[in-house]
């Protein structure tokens, strides 16, 4: 059960509403100087910390109109995309499908893959299909070759249709592909007559905001945002790794050779949104997956703060080696030389020193934390230096390499804290310097224990005694409920689904769902609400309302435990019914019979 801050539960309300936009309305996209200047800022803080020297940008911000500001830097910059060409390719297969009298899963098999695996293969597979024009051998550039090379224009010319083809390249197949290694026949006469994909940051920050607004296959909308969420740690994320817990992240990354782009569509935990697309030759090829791409992630949580994006997320402390809650002892020294560290120096210590330093989080509220530390790698320092969290749970110890994974946010993991406490400490090793730089610690949006109240959310994350299933049940990972779980049924099963909340006042409540929709989802999902006055049967479209809170009605209950329950036998229009989070909120004024 997860019990939030009122302030925080309106501002989450007010921004989701703003984003429940019609089919095919055309959202206003409006370019901002001021924004431009926070983007140039904000890269120029990133840029200071890093050995690479581009990165190019643009940002789409949510207005509580609906609307968006743009800002960018460097914006019509075209670079080679790698696998982010395989955004405008998922976009493009919707179209066909549509064109075709297909069902918009008619391509799961080699779209899935394509986007949430970033698989080449499939994504030859998809190419191959939506343009009708396999590759093949030709004996001279004549009109079989033209008659190829125009129906391989599919994609281009569907971005054009959109305004969205500017000078970007949008054609050929991410290899190794189903057609081999490298290009060869006509592909490989493709790819030398026009060059390699390219992509900017503003087409694709543009094409990322037609589809999220539904100008783009607004039926097919819930499938491609499904196959879109990722989580924000793994190799599937780049600017993800500095975003906060119970962040919505639905992105798609590139990266070869020296080159790491992303386009990415946020929803803070404060119910902020926000388009990113960012396109630079930060790879690093001497770290592994997922660190060789975290290199431009600091700059989503620079601009975030920069603008003054996370008021209303739930509470973060970071402390540098200068600031009033670090301490240290012994034989530490004073650096500034390597450029990703954190602030204007650094503090290190060479082995069997006797060093020890300490940051006290003080946290503001008790709570489960990510608990994360920055520091320059570098080849001289420790290999194991030797963190230690202490936490409400007791010491969790932590060895970390700072050889290398330098110049980022570097997570420790996931820790309880009480309100005042939290010490993250690190002590000199037996080999190579240790680095005292910066820690942050970031609230989870939940409690760390079920509490009572009037505005109490209950997710399925939370488990017995507060969700409790039976039948049998699916599980789809990080595309949930504030970046979370969700479960599913085929309505063909007799399963059920129940959540137990406990209220701390009798009184009428208005009660909702939420859940990210799929295309399949049942158009009539079967809710019973059990309130003080019985229990009352409602339905909710589960095709539509993407993670948004979509009203059941309102309720009287009393104080204590109260369930709602789903189920899938008696749902109806289409396979499956999806359990994730529910709500009940004290209703203002009070009224007099159920809504």
């Amino acid at each position: 059960m997860r019990l939030f801050p009122a302030g925080f539960m309106m501002l989450t309300i007010l921004f989701a509403a703003c984003s429940n936009i019609p089919k095919n309305a055309a959202i206003a996209v409006i370019d901002d100087p001021a924004l431009d200047a926070a983007v140039a800022k904000a890269r120029a803080r990133l840029m200071a910390s890093r050995k690479f020297d581009r990165f190019d940008v643009t940002i789409l911000i949510r207005q509580t109109d609906g609307s968006w500001r743009r800002g960018s830097y460097n914006p019509a910059a075209a670079f080679y995309p790698a696998s982010c060409v395989k955004l405008p390719y998922l976009t493009a297969a919707m179209r066909w499908c549509r064109d075709n009298g297909k069902p918009y899963d008619h391509l799961d098999y080699c779209v899935r893959p394509m986007i949430e695996k970033s698989d080449n293969i499939q994504t030859g597979v998809v190419v191959d299909a939506i343009t009708g024009a396999p590759n093949y051998s030709p004996a001279a550039l004549d009109e079989t070759y033209q008659a190829w090379y125009k129906k391989r224009l599919y994609t281009e010319n569907f971005l054009a249709s959109f305004g969205l083809l500017e000078n970007q390249t949008v054609i050929h197949k991410t290899y190794p592909s189903n057609s081999g290694e490298s290009p060869v026949g006509a592909e490989k006469i493709a790819r030398d007559e026009r060059g390699m994909n390219l992509m900017q940051p503003l087409a694709s920050a543009m094409l990322m905001q037609k589809i999220i607004d539904g100008a783009i296959e607004p039926d097919a909308l819930a499938y491609m945002r499904e196959l879109l969420a990722h989580a924000r740690h793994d190799s599937n994320s780049a600017f993800g790794h500095s975003l906060p817990p119970g962040t919505i992240f639905e992105n798609k990354t590139g990266m070869a050779y020296d080159t790491v782009e992303e386009i990415a569509y946020v929803i803070l935990p404060n119910g902020r949104e926000f388009i990113i697309a960012g396109f630079s030759n930060g790879r690093d090829n001497q770290e592994k997956p997922p660190y060789d791409v975290v290199g431009i992630s600091p700059f989503s949580e620079m601009i975030i703060e920069e603008l003054g994006l996370d008021d209303g997320c739930p509470p973060k402390i970071k402390i540098d080696n200068t600031d009033a809650g670090f301490s240290a002892s012994g034989g530490w020294q004073v650096e500034t030389a390597l450029v990703d560290k954190w602030g204007e120096n650094y503090l290190a210590a060479p082995a069997e020193s006797g060093a020890k330093a300490a940051w006290n989080l003080n946290v503001p509220e008790s709570g489960l934390y990510e608990v994360y530390i920055w520091y320059p790698e570098d080849p001289a320092h420790s290999a194991s230096a030797p963190f230690s969290v202490i936490h409400a749970a007791g010491t969790s110890d932590v060895k970390v390499n700072q050889q290398i994974h330098g110049g980022f946010w570097y997570k420790l993991g996931d820790y309880p804290f009480e309100k005042g406490g939290g010490v993250i400490e690190l002590t000199s090793a037996n080999l190579g310097v240790v680095v005292a730089d910066a820690v942050m610690a970031i609230k989870w949006h939940d409690a760390v224990s079920p509490q009572t109240g009037e505005d109490v959310i209950v997710d399925d994350d939370y488990g017995a005694p507060h969700y409790i299933e039976t039948g049998e049940w699916r599980s789809v990972n990080n595309k949930g409920f504030m970046g979370g779980n969700f479960r599913y049924a085929n309505i063909s099963d007799d399963a059920t689904a129940v959540w137990t909340a406990n209220l701390s006042t009798d009184g009428w409540y208005d009660v909702f769902a939420q859940y990210r929709s799929m295309l399949d989802g049942a158009a009539m999902a079967k809710f019973a609400v059990h309130s003080a006055d019985g229990e009352f049967i409602c339905y909710a479209d589960q095709s539509k309302n993407i993670l948004k809170w979509v009203r059941l009605g309102r309720f009287r209950f009393n104080a204590g435990e109260n369930k709602i329950t789903l189920m899938a036998s008696g749902s109806s229009g289409g396979m499956r019914v999806i359990a994730d989070a529910v709500r009940f909120k004290l209703a203002t004024p009070a009224d007099t019979g159920s809504k």
